[in-house]
């Protein structure tokens, strides 16, 4: 194994989040914290050179006193604690290192989940620094911003140059662009370490390091801020292509990886509702081990191979249309006065690609995804 892929995932195990920095100290120009102390305050994610801020459709954005916090020694201005005017559209801070020799802009946005529409066109897609595409959103001001994220950061850490398991394509149902998602071979088999397949995914959150990539369902930090304005959501639909790979890869009961033609793979298509404490609403996701059960979850929509019949309807370009109920638990009632709740909607190539199973090769396009909820409902 090289010895730089071995350093990365030594670090990646060890639980650091950002990227390795070949620069001495001193020279950091990150923003790591960025928060305001507000009742309207949901959650922030912070890229390379973006922030992006999501507040409640009821925050005030002309009058934002934001707390800051940056790299050790590093100075930002416009300064942490100084009130700004969000609501015309983005504003720019600029992060000096400590040593002065080097710095980086960040457009900081805030977004109110409440003014955009849950489609999904898969349209607009931009490339990381890394090599990999990320799934882009156009905000209230027509300005991208990231909402979504797969897995294609932790595959950047050991395959620096690619391949990547999600990325866009142009086979796509409707417009110029679709996503598509294709299991890949592993890279890793260091000790005990074992990755022998990288399921393509997609998700409505975030990816983190966090927690190391020893348990990638650990990485995903899944959901979004749902608006109470749009009341229930009702259907989850969308359009997709899906080819299982040949041969079935799998780690067995003494981690050896193994193949078999006998287990066909599958995909995985689902979208969760979950509510959160309104005070811990900046903190709390779900991962890829509690969205199977987790006592927050109040709704789920599922594709199901039992339950295609129903929910899938052949139709142009060799899509199949999908179209989920959501089904409430013990038909719970939302209650948007005394909690907030998250959404999150997830795609994989491989079902049990958090779990190093899948067929390499496997493929799934994804276009034209929506929520339907009771407000969207009665618009149609």
């Amino acid at each position: 194994m090289k010895t730089k892929v071995l350093l990365a995932i030594i670090i990646a195990i060890s639980g650091f989040s950002s990227c390795i920095k070949d620069e001495p100290l001193g020279k950091e120009t990150d923003i790591t914290s960025f928060r305001i102390e507000d009742d309207g305050y949901v959650s922030t994610e912070i890229s390379e050179t973006t922030v992006s801020v999501i507040v409640t459709e009821y925050a005030d954005l002309s009058n934002i006193v934001p707390q800051i916090e940056v790299s050790q020694g590093a100075t930002i201005s416009p300064e942490s604690g100084v009130k700004q005017d969000f609501s015309e559209g983005p504003v720019t801070y600029r992060i000096t290192s400590e040593d002065k020799k080097y710095w980086k802009d960040y457009t900081v946005s805030f977004i109110k989940p409440a003014l955009l529409d849950l489609s999904f066109d898969f349209e607009n897609w931009e490339k990381s620094s890394q090599g990999f595409y990320n799934m882009m959103l156009k905000d209230n001001n027509n300005k991208l911003i990231n909402l979504w994220n797969s897995g294609n950061p932790g595959i950047s850490i050991v395959n620096p140059n690619g391949p990547f398991a999600t990325e866009p394509t142009n086979d796509a149902y409707k417009g110029n662009s679709a996503a598509k998602l294709e299991t890949l071979k592993g890279s890793i088999n260091w000790g005990t370490l074992k990755i022998p397949i990288f399921s393509g995914s997609l998700f409505y959150g975030n990816f983190t390091l966090e927690s190391g990539i020893g348990d990638p369902r650990k990485c995903l930090k899944l959901g979004q801020y749902y608006p109470g304005s749009l009341g229930k959501p009702l259907k989850f639909t969308g359009y997709y292509k899906y080819n299982a790979g040949n041969e079935y890869v799998y780690l067995d009961s003494d981690n050896n990886v193994q193949t078999t033609t006998s287990i066909k793979d599958e995909m995985s298509i689902y979208a969760v509702l979950f509510k959160v404490d309104k005070k811990d609403a900046a903190k709390t996701y779900l991962d890829g081990i509690t969205i199977m059960d987790s006592e927050k979850i109040v709704a789920r929509a599922d594709w199901k191979p039992e339950t295609a019949s129903i929910t899938d309807i052949p139709v142009d370009k060799g899509f199949t249309k999908f179209e989920i109920p959501f089904v409430y638990k013990n038909g719970e009632e939302l209650d948007f006065e005394n909690y907030i709740y998250k959404i999150t909607i997830l795609f994989a190539s491989s079902k049990d690609g958090n779990e190093y199973k899948g067929a390499i090769g496997s493929t799934l396009i994804i276009d034209e995804v929506d929520i339907i909820s009771e407000k969207s409902a009665i618009s149609e």
